[in-house]
């Protein structure tokens, strides 16, 4: 979702921003227990179990759990569907979702049921912490980035008609303009989005936080 250099699967943020989310997480979940949805291979839940955080880690995808399980061996390591986590309810302190994996969420209800899932693991108190998305990405479309069409290097970036859902193809499909279901979607989320997302799934309203380039839904509790 970024054309910087060193931003990939296994460094999905730039480096900067990175190190900001990590740092405000290891002073706010500090003698708590983070839930890490999406871990992929471990960016969040390696720095943060490695600080003394009681870390439970999940991804759908097994490869990079196992990554996650080498670089965390303190944390908890869990193959599952983030959206709806086996784990025990008002056992958590801080849910994160980062790395963009929250963009993945691009059918609203889908987005709903995960953040209820979430916030019934969440202690009282709780919060859930997700990527800045609309300050981060959302200024670059209104400069004119992101439009559709093919990339230098072959990508095919398409929108759909009538919502900030897009896709990214490696192979360009002619006379396919708009992404369907063969298409990895993502929602690019605005704040005005968010704020809804909130109030349907009674979390409260979203806060945004530049000095740690996050979003967070405080008290997600209720």
């Amino acid at each position: 979702m970024s054309g910087e250099p060193g931003v990939d699967a296994v460094n999905p943020i730039e480096h900067e921003r990175s190190i900001m989310q990590i740092e405000w997480l290891i002073r706010h979940a500090s003698g708590g227990r983070l839930f890490d949805a999406g871990c992929g291979v471990g960016r969040i839940a390696a720095p943060l179990s490695a600080a003394g955080i009681d870390v439970i880690a999940m991804d759908s995808d097994e490869r990079a759990l196992a990554m996650c399980g080498q670089q965390a061996p303190n944390a908890t390591c869990l193959h599952g569907d983030f959206m709806r986590p086996d784990v025990p309810e008002a056992t958590v302190d801080v849910v994160c979702c980062l790395g963009n994996t929250f963009s993945l969420l691009h059918d609203i209800g889908d987005a709903i049921t995960a953040m209820q899932a979430w916030r019934r693991l969440l202690r009282k108190g709780g919060i859930i912490v997700i990527d800045d998305i609309p300050q981060d990405l959302w200024p670059e479309l209104t400069c004119g980035n992101w439009a559709s069409g093919i990339s230098e290097e072959g990508q095919e970036l398409v929108w759909a008609d009538d919502d900030a859902v897009f896709a990214l193809r490696d192979q360009p499909r002619p006379g396919q303009a708009v992404p369907d279901a063969s298409d990895r979607r993502m929602r690019l989320w605005t704040m005005g989005a968010l704020e809804l997302l909130g109030r349907a799934a009674t979390i409260g309203a979203p806060q945004h936080l530049p000095e740690a380039a996050l979003i967070m839904f405080p008290d997600a509790t209720g």
